[in-house]
């Protein structure tokens, strides 16, 4: 599991940001190869379409991190990556 803390532009209007704005997200990839996490964190966010994926942060969550260091907050958003193999979280300042 990868955790990402991107930048991306918005290509046209998506929910609640114009096009041509960055936005933040946090990204959970369940992916054990870090090179294919990354293409699917960009992937991902294509489709949602943004572009200009910058990488701000990335970390590699093993099981122990995610049990016993995770707020329950996200652990919701680790779960559902779990489940379907990613989740893309707006990030809200």
């Amino acid at each position: 599991m990868f955790l990402f803390s991107v930048t991306a532009t918005a290509k046209k209007d998506v929910e609640g940001v114009n096009a041509g704005q960055q936005a933040e997200f946090i990204v959970y990839i369940d992916y054990k190869d870090q090179q294919g996490a990354i293409q699917l964190c960009k992937f991902y966010l294509a489709n949602a379409g943004f572009g200009q994926v910058i990488i701000d942060k990335m970390k590699e969550a093993h099981g122990d991190f995610i049990k016993n260091s995770v707020s329950s907050a996200h652990r919701s958003n680790i779960e559902a990556a779990q489940s379907d193999g990613y989740f893309v979280q707006l990030f809200e300042q």
